[in-house]
């Protein structure tokens, strides 16, 4: 019998594995290599080269490059290269192709089956999408196997390991810690966290950031808009990481890479373990929350009921797997350390962990001789789960899920101020779920009445090897619960399975259209509420440009919703959702402080300092002030960027026409967050001007008063035109200038503050920046993505590629920008 194999198809790299002797080995490719990076070029209509060749060309050739396409698996994504369009799962079959070539020659027979693997929380969607791609490759599929249970079945194949696993997956591009109950020779996924834009690139990035900062602060020399010169950088930053977790310092030395006021510039820094740990924490404080989310989820009664003899207090029972490349850094062991208790286990390497229990997984299922004592339980016949929004099938429990089985997911109420849920069991295959055979229903009362999305509803199926499903639904705000018992969901006879597989089969892409239009229009008549509360919400500080695209965008899905066109819908929804800010990102919050070197006299220039403080968490760009009124002409000042924890000074000078106690001048601010919502704060203010024929006094400055005066800094009488109280407003005698020195904040109240008070607004939440071509995070300010090479934002007119303002060559084919 032909030799099943194992394979891990990940985001950054794959690894294929098989069973000899009872034990799973890696088969090397044909570069003699344990991994081949998860990489296709494409250089002509004709040729496909797969592996490192393609990693190397994907700078200079990043147009016919496809990386991390992991990440598109099951979506609607298509590009086109060489005048072809390709899917993610024709890439994706490019490199399981070339495994399979690979394991051929390596065992000399031709091999036809196997388990691949694919992260816990794939939906079925983005699974089917892998089994596909694995059958264009020529390969049946045994099974798609969650990660974390091929790496608990490796380790256990070869270790004796406590009943409740947490297996911590830190790879290249995506993280997630699952928690596995390992129970004799079945291994069940409890439920896994995660993050898809967490992995090794990450901390390349975060790496790649810091050395860059250094060469700029200590040297002058700025190579953020060079991508040879960053590719350099970052190569070095990564083996300096890799070596960091073998000793305890690593030298990061570039002779010569550059020059500044003329002189030359070497980049030679040692760094250690905790000023490695110091660059990388905020990458370390998102693993510890998750890791924390794990922790606070075991303590609740359905685990701590079931599972309590295998868990301890602090989770001193519980074994902890790494898996992933990334699992090798000391500080993220360290992190771990501090949240889980039990035994770490790292004896086996974590970039070929995965493989290797697919491998076990392909022996049990093929009925290996090496693996002939292990037993393989049984599994759901077909799929288990409910109804939702517009006649969906959402499954919970998987086909082909072994047995026992427990899964939650958290649905939410789709009507405001919805008081009861009504839960309908379904089994089967279709997408549509009154076409899947109805085993039950229940009602869930007593939901809190809230705007629509706003009560969680956590679903579990309980199915056990006595085929007993036990359905509960609760509500997670109130804790009140409803439940069902349902006897012989699996006792269905084999010709009546592969009857509902053939009709859903045959249905499928009639289902696919009618649940394509009914989510649709559900989203975008949620959509358009969710704009209309940011247009409000907004209003006073956004852009009068922004908030007219919003409004014509809004008014174009309204119409296309009125003629059901879908295809305009379908256009219209993303051109509105591409307007609205991301909440979950991070945001800066712009202080200003307003100062003169002097006072100011009736026709005569005078200079302010204006300094813009930045104590958010994101940058505000293209930021750009201007003073207005009462002056011979508008002045304005700019700068690109303010990050955050910086400052940035931006000097005007400006001539009052008239003198007066209260001559009006306009200071406007404009500025954009990272997902280039542009804001708009204006402030009306005045000047204390002296006349043309009278001495400025020494001992004072200029008011620039925001409605009030707020720090008083001068000395003698002054008439004023607002008491504050609490200060001490003096001066000296009438037509000086009073000295003052007021800060004033953009906030999210455009009014002034009290005395003591500073008004902040925080802009929305800006997306991370984010590679286009390979979803890697990028820091702000960055001109190349440090992963793939690629520019951001401008577009290339020759690929299209997105190059930021400023800009002279595409990152991508090296097109002059405007040529």
């Amino acid at each position: 019998m032909a030799q099943a194999i194992g394979i891990d198809l990940g985001t950054t790299n794959s690894v294929v594995s098989f069973l000899r002797g009872g034990k799973p080995e890696i088969i090397p490719n044909r570069f003699g290599k344990n991994i081949t990076p998860s990489a296709v070029f494409l250089p002509d209509s004709d040729s496909v080269i797969v592996g490192e060749p393609a990693k190397s060309r994907a700078e200079q050739y990043a147009d016919k490059t496809f990386i991390s396409v992991k990440r598109r698996m099951g979506t609607n994504y298509r590009r086109t290269v060489n005048d072809k369009e390709y899917a993610p799962e024709e890439i994706s079959a490019m490199i399981l192709r070339t495994l399979k070539k690979d394991a051929e020659e390596f065992l000399g027979e031709e091999v036809t089956q196997a388990v691949v693997t694919v992260p816990a929380n794939f939906n079925s969607t983005e699974r089917q999408a892998t089994k596909i791609a694995g059958e264009i490759a020529g390969l049946e599929v045994l099974r798609v196997v969650n990660e974390p249970t091929a790496a608990a079945l490796a380790y256990g194949h070869l270790n004796q390991l406590s009943q409740i696993v947490l297996v911590f997956d830190l790879g290249g591009g995506t993280f997630d810690i699952s928690v596995v109950f390992a129970e004799g020779n079945m291994y069940d996924v409890l439920f896994s966290l995660g993050d898809n834009r967490l992995g090794g690139d990450d901390f390349n990035m975060h790496f790649l950031g810091y050395l860059v900062d250094h060469l700029k602060k200590e040297h002058g020399l700025d190579v953020s808009g060079d991508k040879n010169l960053l590719r350099k950088v970052r190569q070095e930053a990564v083996k300096a990481k890799h070596n960091l977790t073998k000793r305890e310092t690593a030298r990061i030395y570039i002779p010569e890479i550059g020059t500044s006021g003329g002189k030359r510039v070497d980049l030679d820094l040692t760094i250690n373990r905790e000023k490695f740990k110091e660059i990388v924490q905020p990458l370390l404080e998102r693993i510890k929350q998750y890791a924390h989310k794990v922790v606070e989820e075991l303590k609740q009664p359905k685990y701590t009921q079931r599972y309590a003899d295998f868990l301890g207090e602090k989770l001193e029972k519980c074994d902890v797997i790494l898996v992933g490349g990334e699992s090798r850094v000391i500080a993220v062991q360290e992190t771990l350390a501090q949240e889980f208790h039990g035994r770490m286990f790292s004896n086996i390497n974590p970039d070929e962990v995965v493989a290797m229990g697919a491998a076990v997984q392909a022996g049990i299922l093929t009925h290996h001789s090496d693996v002939r004592d292990i037993v393989l339980v049984d599994s759901t016949s077909l799929s288990l789960g409910t109804e939702v929004v517009g006649g969906g099938f959402s499954v919970i429990v998987p086909a082909n899920t072994p047995l026992p089985v427990t899964r939650t997911q958290d649905y939410y109420t789709v009507h405001d101020n919805q008081t009861s849920v009504n839960v309908g069991v379904y089994q089967g295959e279709s997408s549509i779920a009154k076409q899947n055979k109805l085993l039950g229903e229940f009602g869930l009362n007593g939901v809190p009445p809230r705007p629509s999305g706003q009560v969680p509803i956590l679903l579990t199926y309980d199915l056990d090897a006595n085929d007993i499903l036990h359905v509960e639904a609760r509500d997670k705000e109130t804790g009140r619960r409803a439940e069902i018992t349902i006897k012989g969901s699996q006792t269905i006879p084999q010709q009546e399975v592969e009857r509902m597989k053939q009709e859903a089969a045959q249905m499928e892409q009639q289902n696919v259209e009618t649940l394509r239009v009914n989510r649709l229009r559900e989203k975008a008549e949620s959509l358009i509420q969710e704009s209309k509360a940011i247009q409000n919400m907004l209003s006073s500080v956004v852009h009068p440009d922004y908030l007219e695209k919003l409004d014509n965008a809004i008014k174009a899905i309204q119409a296309a919703l009125r003629k059901s066109d879908v295809e305009e819908i379908d256009r219209c929804f993303y051109d509105l959702y591409h307007l609205i800010p991301d909440e979950n990102a991070q945001e800066p919050s712009i202080s200003m402080n307003v100062d003169s070197c002097g006072g100011f006299r009736a026709n005569e220039w005078g200079r302010l300092e204006i300094r813009l403080l930045n104590q958010g968490q994101g940058a505000a760009l293209q930021v750009q002030v201007t003073i207005s009124g009462a002056t011979k002409e508008k002045q304005t000042g700019a700068v690109a960027a303010v990050y955050p924890g910086s400052s940035q000074i931006i000097p005007l000078s400006i001539c009052p026409v008239n003198p007066g106690n209260a001559v009006p001048i306009s200071i406007m601010v404009e500025y954009q967050d990272e997902a280039g919502i542009p804001f708009l704060v204006k402030q009306e203010a005045s000047l204390e001007v002296a006349y043309a024929d009278q001495p400025i006094s020494n001992a004072t400055k200029t008011v620039i008063s925001i409605g009030e005066i707020i720090n008083h800094t001068g000395v003698g009488n002054v008439q004023s035109r607002q008491q504050v109280s609490g200060d001490n407003v003096v001066g000296s005698k009438v037509g000086d200038i009073v000295a003052t020195r007021s800060n004033v904040s953009i906030g999210n109240e455009t009014t002034p503050s009290m005395a003591t008070e500073d008004t902040k607004m925080s802009s929305p939440k800006q997306q991370e920046t984010i590679c286009g071509k390979c979803q890697a995070f990028v820091p702000s300010g960055f001109a190349f993505c440090g992963k793939c090479g690629s520019k951001l934002a401008l577009t290339c007119s020759n690929c299209g590629s997105e190059i930021p303002d400023g800009f002279q060559f595409c990152g991508k084919c090296g097109t002059k920008v405007g040529s």
